[in-house]
């Protein structure tokens, strides 16, 4: 059984990376590796909501959609269980062309200027408390934590009260 929320038929939930899982910033080696820093409270976030849909009987896609295209973004999503599409310029396009998903049917978890088109697509858009203002203004839930700091937690932790609600 799929979600519904108010009006809306739900069928994916997608999370930008960068300043969602992240603080948004990056350490860089001499080497040049990459390094970002996530959440364990963001990872024990999800592993509660997948439970709770289960026990729910709800069906959900839920994936990353990145514009960046370190290989990071791809090791984590798989370590969290996402899908993962990384080098995604135009986030919004990409969900109703390449996910086939319409607007209005998704969550949307963003925090930049390049996640605006998708959020206001979404029935519900999420940003962290460090959010750019652009997306700020966008976003129905405006989180009280940051990136990187257990925003995805209490984003998934407010959508599971609303799918209570019914």
């Amino acid at each position: 059984m799929s979600i519904q929320i108010g009006p809306h038929h739900i069928e994916s939930i997608f999370f930008d990376f960068d300043g969602v899982f992240t603080d948004n910033k990056v350490w860089t080696s001499s080497s040049g590796e990459e390094i970002v820093v996530c959440s364990k409270s963001d990872s024990l976030g999800l592993d509660d909501f997948r439970q709770f849909i289960k026990e729910q009987d709800l069906n959900l896609r839920l994936a990353i959609i990145s514009k960046e295209t370190n290989k990071i973004v791809q090791v984590r999503a798989q370590k969290l269980g996402l899908e993962c599409f990384t080098g995604v310029n135009n986030k919004a396009k990409f969900i109703e062309n390449n996910c086939k998903v319409s607007p209005k049917s998704f969550i949307f978890f963003g925090n930049d200027i390049n996640d605006i088109e998708a959020m206001s697509n979404a029935a519900i858009s999420l940003a962290p408390n460090d959010a750019e203002p652009e997306a700020k203004d966008v976003a129905i839930f405006l989180g009280k934590r940051s990136g990187g700091n257990g925003f995805v937690r209490e984003g998934l932790e407010y959508i599971k009260t609303l799918i209570e609600r019914g």
